[in-house]
């Protein structure tokens, strides 16, 4: 679905897996009865954990020196960009935040910020809000104010519905979808 409508449009997808959260993801989809068999040939870079799920581009080792582990990422990621446009999934992103002093935070939230704005991008962040909302160090808020869109998903009766908290987009401001499970 995804993969497919945004291949026509020149995007290709890539997911970044952090502390296994794919694995996490693809278990649950599996569980419910979904065909997880696109993930098994997404590229994927992956940061932390054991469970390989897709195509493997790069194994980034979680480093305690952020330097490090900032080289690794923007060489790979860099290279990524230069095959084209591309949407970004990027999973597990508060696992990272919980694992990690202010300054950590803040500086993951300015790597985030150095791609902002890439036209060659698109990144969806899927964050677990109830993770990092309560964290003494702001991540939440920080990072809704770096993000262009925010769209906080819940489980109703009636499916799932998508709020859009936040948009550069003045028509999706305020929108909420609902999809029906």
């Amino acid at each position: 679905m995804l993969s497919s409508g945004q291949k026509n449009k020149g995007y290709r997808i890539v997911i970044e897996d952090i502390l296994d959260t794919l694995y996490l993801h693809r278990v649950h989809l599996k569980l419910s009865g979904l065909d997880v068999s696109i993930l098994d040939d997404v590229p994927v870079i992956k940061e932390g954990g054991h469970q390989n799920i897709g195509k493997i581009i790069k194994y980034i080792k979680l480093s305690k020196d952020y330097v490090i582990w900032s080289r690794e990422y923007n060489e790979v990621f860099s290279s990524v960009l230069m095959g084209g446009r591309l949407i970004d999934i990027i999973l597990g992103l508060e696992k990272l935040f919980l694992l990690s002093n202010f300054r950590e935070v803040v500086n993951v939230v300015n790597a985030i910020l150095t791609y902002t704005g890439d036209e060659r991008r698109i990144a969806l962040y899927f964050l677990n809000k109830d993770l990092i909302e309560d964290n003494k160090h702001f991540v939440l808020p920080l990072v809704e104010e770096i993000a262009t869109t925010v769209v906080r998903v819940s489980k109703e009766d009636e499916g799932f519905v998508m709020s859009v908290v936040k948009s550069m987009n003045r028509n999706l401001e305020g929108a909420t979808f609902t999809v029906k499970s």
